[in-house]
C-alpha cells in the first residue's frame, strides 16, 4: 500500500513551528550531508547572481536575485535593482514576521523570512534566537547549499542553549532529507524530551517509525499527536498506514472513513478505502467504491497506482454505464419543467386578452417565458453533450430512444419561444 511512507521520505511532513500546519519535508537538491563542513554562501550567491543575469526560461529575476539580498543585502547587484534603505523596526519585530512568513508556503513569503531573521542576527550576532529562526527560516527554504548554513546555525543554537527544542527539529529535519532516519529519530526524541506535548513533534516521530517498520510505537506516537489535533488529515492517513501495516485493517478502515469525511473528494483517500476493503476480502464494497470513483473521476483513478491496476474492464463499462445514465437523468431534469412550463405558458397566452390587468400579466408571462427558456437551453446543452459523448453508446437503448424524442420536443420549443419571446417583449 503506497501510504507514502515506502516512498522515500520526501512524503515526511512537519511544521517547523508550534502551529499544527505542516510544510513538506523534501529531499535537499545537492546532497549535503551533515558531516560536511558547513558551506560558506559565497558559492550560493555567485550560483544565484549568474542566474539573475541569465535566468532559466520562466524563472522571475527579481525572485532569483530575492536569494541573494536575503544573505547579502549590500551586494551592488541588489543595492542596484532594489534601491531601498536599511529594513525599518526592531529586530523583535523582525523576527516576529519571520516566524509568521516561515508558515505560508509561497517562495518568496519564505526568502523573506530568511532575510528578516538574517537582519536580526547580523543587528546582534549574539542573539540564539535570531540564529533559531534562520535556521528554520533556511530549513523551510530548502535551496541547496544552504541547508549546511542551517545545520551549522542549529548545531551553534543548541551549544549556547542545549533546551531550544526547535534546533533539534531543524536536524532532523535535515537528517531525513538525506534518508538517515535513524539519525533523525534521534534528534526527534531529544526535542521531544523537552516539548513531550508537542503534536507537530510526535507526528513527525510517528512517520518516521512507520518507515522504519516500527508500528505499534507509531500508532503511540500519532495517536497522541490526534489526541491534540483529532482533525489532521496527515496524521490519520499514516495512522492508518500503520495500523494496515500491523495488520489491524478494521482500525485503518475507521482511520480512513475519518479521513474521508475530511477530504470526501480525494482519490488517494478512496484508494487507500478500498485497498482495505480487498484486504479485509470485502470486494462487494470495494468495487462500488471503485465504480464510484471512475464515474466522478475517471482521470484520477487511472494515475492511481493502485486503482490503475485493480480496474477491470467490467469495472470501466459499468462506470460508463452509469456516467450515461446520471447524464441522461440530469437531462431530464431540465428537460422536464422545461415542456411543463411551455405548455403552461401556451396555454396562459391563450387566454391573455381577458386578464384585467394586461401589463401585470405581460410580466407574468415574461417570467414564465424566461423560465422556460433557461430550462431548455441546460437540457439542449446537456442533451447534445452526452449525445456526443463517448458513454452515449453505453445508454440503455430505451433511454437512447428517449433521448432522441425529447430533443425533438426541445426543437418545437425552442422554435416557439423563437417567436413568443420577440412578441411578448415587443412593448418594453
Amino acid at each position: 500500500m503506497s501510504w507514502g511512507l515506502n516512498l522515500p521520505m520526501a512524503a515526511l511532513v512537519v511544521s517547523l513551528l508550534a502551529a499544527p500546519a505542516f510544510a513538506q519535508v523534501q529531499p535537499t537538491p545537492d546532497g549535503w550531508r551533515p558531516e560536511q563542513a558547513a558551506a560558506k554562501t559565497d558559492a550560493f550567491i555567485a550560483e544565484q547572481l549568474a542566474l539573475f543575469a541569465n535566468p532559466p526560461a520562466g524563472e522571475n529575476r527579481y525572485i532569483i536575485l530575492s536569494r541573494v539580498r536575503m544573505l547579502r543585502p549590500d551586494d551592488p547587484t541588489v543595492l542596484r535593482e532594489f534601491q531601498e534603505g536599511p529594513e525599518r523596526g526592531e529586530p523583535s519585530a523582525w523576527l516576529a514576521e519571520a516566524a509568521r512568513l516561515t508558515r505560508v508556503s509561497d517562495v518568496p513569503s519564505r526568502i523573506r523570512a530568511v532575510y528578516l531573521a538574517d537582519q536580526a542576527l547580523r543587528a546582534d550576532p549574539t542573539s540564539v534566537q535570531a540564529r533559531l529562526m534562520r535556521a528554520r527560516a533556511l530549513t523551510n527554504l530548502n535551496m541547496g547549499q544552504l541547508s549546511a548554513l542551517a545545520w551549522d546555525d542549529a548545531t551553534r543554537v543548541l551549544a549556547a542553549d542545549p533546551t531550544l527544542h526547535r534546533a533539534h527539529l531543524v536536524r532532523a529535519i535535515l537528517l531525513l532529507r538525506v534518508n538517515r532516519l535513524n539519525e533523525s529519530l534521534t534528534e526527534q526524541n531529544a526535542a521531544i524530551a523537552l516539548a513531550p506535548r508537542e503534536p507537530a513533534y510526535r507526528a513527525l516521530r510517528g512517520e518516521t517509525l512507520l518507515a522504519l517498520g516500527r508500528y505499534q510505537p507509531a500508532i503511540d506516537d500519532l495517536t497522541l499527536a490526534l489526541s491534540v489535533t483529532p482533525n489532521d488529515p496527515a496524521v490519520l492517513r499514516f495512522r492508518a498506514g500503520a495500523y494496515f501495516k500491523d495488520k489491524r485493517p478494521a482500525l485503518a478502515l475507521a482511520d480512513l472513513e475519518a479521513l474521508e469525511r475530511l477530504m470526501p473528494q480525494s482519490v488517494e483517500v478512496q484508494a487507500h478505502l478500498i485497498e482495505v476493503l480487498d484486504a479485509m476480502g470485502r470486494k462487494a464494497d470495494a468495487d462500488a467504491r471503485h465504480l464510484a470513483v471512475i464515474v466522478r473521476d475517471e482521470a484520477g483513478a487511472r494515475k492511481n497506482r493502485y486503482l490503475a491496476q485493480r480496474t477491470s474492464p467490467a469495472l470501466e463499462k459499468a462506470a460508463a454505464e452509469k456516467r450515461a445514465r446520471d447524464a441522461f437523468q440530469s437531462f431530464v431534469d431540465d428537460f422536464a419543467p422545461a415542456e411543463y412550463s411551455y405548455e403552461g405558458l401556451v396555454e396562459r397566452m391563450q387566454s391573455a386578452g381577458e386578464a384585467r390587468d394586461p401589463e401585470k400579466e405581460r410580466r407574468i408571462l415574461l417570467g414564465m417565458a424566461d423560465d422556460v427558456d433557461r430550462h431548455a437551453k441546460a437540457a439542449f446543452r446537456k442533451g447534445s453533450a452526452l449525445s456526443k459523448s463517448p458513454d452515449f453508446q453505453y445508454l440503455d437503448p430505451e433511454l437512447s430512444l428517449k433521448l432522441v424524442e425529447y430533443m425533438t420536443v426541445l426543437a418545437r420549443i425552442q422554435d416557439g419561444m423563437s417567436r413568443i419571446g420577440p412578441a411578448l417583449r415587443s412593448n418594453d
